[in-house]
């Protein structure tokens, strides 16, 4: 993780160490430890990534309900 440009030199509070301090580069690791973790760039890439070749759907859509009753309107049983 990067530390983003802005706050470079500046200050900020650790809620573990209970003091402000003044954020450097090069010590991601420690403000991480201590509880800073707002200074950070955040990441622009998706959590989750699809596989499009891997996926599996259904080429074709059902209209019956998993008890393989049809649900369609022409199927209506009149009593």
């Amino acid at each position: 993780m990067k530390i983003a440009v802005k706050y470079l030199g500046n200050k900020a509070w650790s809620p573990v160490l209970k003091r402000w301090m003044i954020i450097e580069e090069g010590k991601e690791d420690l403000y991480l430890a201590i509880g800073i973790s707002d200074i950070f760039e955040k990441e622009e890439k998706p959590k989750l990534v699809k596989n499009a070749k891997n996926r599996k759907r259904r080429d074709k859509q059902s209209d019956s309900d998993s008890q393989g009753i049809d649900n369609s309107p022409e199927s209506e049983v009149f009593i």
